[in-house]
């Protein structure tokens, strides 16, 4: 069980799927073949003979001594010992996920002798590289390159004495094929990010649209849980893609809160006054954003003609309900008129002597001398600052709805652009 000479040499080769060969020589083994009937190579046991005391030093379980008692040691005669372990190892490498699914990886398998020094046992590579003959294809993987580093290992003994030990470094280089992934996680990734953008699509007053906007959330949230099962929990950096999507659920959250108060300012109460600033501000920008008038609502009474004069007679006539700010009276001698806004369906039937024509009276100005009936304030002709005075908070929150569907979508095709595109870009 002693070495065969004061310094022994062992060369190991290594298969992708287990160590192949570990050879050397021990002279005190050789024989002339023609003196035993021919024999040019006999069988052993691992307890019959010396072997090498091997380790694989970053192996992450069952770290141990390479050894088989039940394995035989292939004995030439000229003192050449072949020994083919079949180890099966599961080892750490260092894991970087910076551009997953785009990633390549390179893993060490470090075989070191355990209890002799360099000078008593030198490891040297078998061959160049790492045998591959046995590797089956991945679905998942493409192997890039494989080679062999020689190096040692340095370790102090207790009477500070620092002995260096023989090392083999058999380095893979693997790159992930992306195309599963694409499919599977980045295009929903891509996709799911526009929802909430486009829940502006959904009118402002109905309520589905939060609700759309949670299942937004709901739905990155369970990409976010799917995504993180797909990353090793050795990694030592962090994904793009991880950022992307803590990003893009950061963004979204922005979005739900910002379409939280677009919807609290369309339902304000309109007794709340509305001050100068908000008024010039949603006139800009509604301007800028070409917003139109919202359309009013059936209390504001839509279809309403300009502020005309009629007879209190007539104007008994139409119901309470049909009227919308009585102003205040005319000044006239007789005292019998009051400006106010209603709708065309709402006028008393008038005497065709009169012979209006509504719509027209809608569009310009004008005065009847003969009818008793005149057009003040056409809305065309309106001053910005009569304008301004019209503006109400649901024309406010559909202003600020447009302005916020228009950053958060340049937010988002930007941010989609910049880190999609950093994974593309190192692909290439």
């Amino acid at each position: 069980m002693a070495r065969p000479n004061t310094s022994t040499t062992a060369s190991v080769g290594y298969n992708i799927m287990f160590i192949n060969d570990v050879i050397w020589y021990d002279g005190r083994l050789q024989w002339k073949p023609s003196v035993y009937d021919d024999t040019n190579f006999v069988h052993a046991l691992e307890t019959e003979i010396w072997k090498p005391e091997l380790i694989v030093t970053n192996a992450q379980n069952n770290m141990g001594l390479i050894s088989d008692n039940h394995l035989i040691y292939r004995i030439n005669s000229t003192g050449t010992v072949s020994w083919e372990p079949l180890l099966s190892t599961a080892t750490d490498c260092s894991i970087d996920v910076t551009y997953f699914p785009f990633d390549n990886q390179t893993c060490i398998i470090e075989l070191t002798s355990w209890s002799l020094p360099w000078t008593e046992l030198k490891l040297e590579p078998l061959w160049n590289s790492v045998h591959v003959q046995a590797l089956r294809a991945s679905a998942s993987w493409e192997l890039i390159e494989t080679y062999v580093e020689k190096s040692s290992v340095a370790e102090d003994s207790p009477d500070n004495v620092t002995e260096y030990f023989s090392k083999l470094n058999f380095v893979i280089r693997l790159r992930r094929k992306p195309g599963n992934y694409m499919i599977n996680t980045i295009t929903p990734m891509i996709v799911s990010s526009f929802l909430m953008t486009f829940t502006h699509v959904i009118p402002t007053q109905s309520g589905e649209r939060l609700i759309t906007g949670f299942i937004a959330l709901a739905i990155n949230t369970l990409l976010w849980t799917i995504f993180t099962d797909q990353i090793p929990n050795i990694a030592t950096t962090t994904s793009t893609l991880g950022i992307y999507l803590m990003a893009s659920f950061c963004i979204d959250c922005a979005h739900m809160l910002a379409g939280i108060l677009v919807v609290r300012l369309y339902y304000r109460p309109t007794h709340i006054p509305i001050n100068l600033l908000w008024r010039s501000v949603a006139y800009f920008l509604g301007c800028l954003l070409r917003v139109t008038k919202p359309p009013k609502a059936k209390e504001e009474l839509d279809d309403s003609i300009s502020i005309i004069s009629i007879p209190t007679d007539d104007l008994k006539k139409i119901e309470k309900s049909m009227r919308r700010n009585v102003v205040y009276p005319e000044n006239c001698p007789d005292g019998f008129t009051e400006r106010i806004i209603i709708r065309e369906d709402a006028l008393p039937q008038m005497d065709v002597k009169f012979g209006i024509d509504l719509p027209k009276v809608k569009r310009r100005k004008m005065k009847a001398s003969d009818t008793g009936y005149a057009l003040y304030n056409d809305v065309n002709n309106e001053t910005k600052t009569e304008k301004l005075s019209r503006i109400t908070w649901r024309y406010v929150s559909l202003v600020l709805d447009r302005l916020v569907f228009l950053v958060f979508l340049g937010v988002k095709i930007g941010f989609n652009v910049i880190l999609i595109g950093r994974l593309f870009q190192n692909h290439e």
